[in-house]
């Protein structure tokens, strides 16, 4: 942690030029002395030696020519979330409330509107009949009323509150809901028109009931249909116990993203699939991403939090593998790694470079660079950190030892 601080120090030191990291597997979970790779990776060998500039080593911030001194106090820009509103409003996702609930308060205000009604009635000119009747009617319209209202009112501000939110995190809920969709689940417009359909079936029934009490006959003829409808009404709504399900997952989707402060310095690893940066995030910070031994295991963004000297903190974000094809063959979950860059301008970028060769044909080096050199061109204003993973891997290679059974005892290579 303490060289991750280094690196982000170097801002203060006006540092421009890329730096290097040297990460072990995610057995060992810490940080080493950068050395230089040998064959088979030479290209990374010449990467190191060439293109990255600094170098961050244990105990301070060594520049090209070799000296070392001990790292400024971290500082450096914080979050740049631009001129909208600020980050962080996504666990204030508004909450739906439960069938349950809806029905016991429609219950009581058809009953003390009811109460209301009859005392309104009895000083009008009206015989028994007619008051029976018209106070059905006006009980079963409240019943109705208050039974779709809470959905059309959580609908609304859900909505209202999506679009009112910074564009990171509106492009972030776009782009999570598209990818969940993409892996099975129902789309966020589906959702909504289902929630639009029970409304407007229960409305449709409460205004139909409402039309046949002018004919009823008598107290106890309206007595009796104003049950049966209300029964009919409640198991409506009952019956649509998908929607709010699938309402309510939408709002817990939506409050279990991250959360990134405005306020704090932000480290965004990206890289190839199966390269290391999820255990690089969960061997830095407190945050907990999912480890297997397959690519794409990372399909959202975690944020973790580092904490350092005099109360501040860094946040460090995992992102999912991004390969190495056309902008536009892109799909949604390797999008959100661009809306982070994009949207939130961080104060660093960790590009996690795997040089042993584990990570699959898809992380091969050449496509591993040809990210990199993108996304340097794209997004040329954070500090650049390059971090060569699973480095005693190469260690063990060098001497001889047996790769394979390193790679299976230690996650090496499985680290998204």
């Amino acid at each position: 942690m303490a060289l991750l601080f280094a690196a982000m120090a170097c801002l203060t030191a006006g540092a421009t030029r890329p730096l290097l990291l040297v990460q072990r597997t995610s057995v060992t979970r810490q940080l080493v002395r950068a050395r230089r790779p040998r064959a088979p990776t030479t290209v990374f060998a010449r990467m190191a030696s060439t293109a990255c500039g600094s170098v961050v080593e244990k105990g301070g911030v060594c520049n090209d020519e070799g000296g070392a001194g001990a790292p400024p106090a971290l500082a450096g820009p914080p979050v740049t979330v631009g001129k909208a509103v600020s980050t962080g409003r996504l666990r204030q996702a508004p909450n739906l409330p439960q069938i349950t609930r809806i029905v016991k308060m429609a219950r009581k205000e058809m009953y003390l509107d009811g109460k209301e009604a009859e005392k309104t009635l009895k000083e009008k000119s009206l015989n028994a009949k007619q008051r029976c009747c018209r106070l059905a009617a006006r009980k079963l319209d409240v019943l109705t009323k208050h039974l779709v209202v809470p959905l059309r009112d959580y609908q609304r501000e859900l909505k209202a509150f999506l679009r009112d939110l910074h564009p990171f995190e509106r492009e972030l809920v776009r782009l999570t809901l598209a990818a969940r969709e993409r892996m099975g689940g129902p789309s966020f417009v589906s959702v909504l028109e289902a929630a639009d359909t029970l409304r407007k079936e229960i409305t449709a029934a409460g205004k139909a009931a409402c039309a046949q009490c002018p004919d009823l006959n008598g107290a106890a003829a309206a007595t009796a249909f104003e049950a049966a409808q209300y029964d009919l009404l409640v198991e409506m709504l009952e019956a649509g116990e998908q929607v709010f399900q699938d309402l309510d997952d939408v709002g817990k989707l939506v409050r279990s993203l991250p959360s990134c402060s405005s306020s704090e310095p932000l480290a965004v690893l990206v890289g190839l699939p199966n390269v290391g940066k999820s255990s690089l995030v969960g061997a830095l910070s407190s945050a907990t991403p999912e480890v297997n031994a397959y690519p794409f295991t990372t399909k959202r963004l975690t944020l973790g939090h580092v904490d350092a000297s005099m109360g501040r903190r860094l946040q460090v974000m995992d992102t999912p593998g991004i390969l190495a094809r056309e902008p536009i063959k892109r799909n949604a979950i390797e999008q959100l790694t661009f809306c982070a860059l994009r949207e939130l301008k961080p104060t660093a970028i960790l590009y996690v470079l795997d040089p042993t060769g584990l990570g699959g044909k898809m992380s091969a080096a050449e496509e591993q660079l040809e990210v990199r050199r993108e996304l340097r061109e794209a997004f040329p204003e954070p500090l650049w950190i390059d971090v060569l993973s699973k480095s005693d891997v190469l260690e063990v290679a060098q001497r001889g030892g047996d790769v394979g059974a390193l790679a299976l005892d230690s996650g090496a290579g499985a680290s998204e």
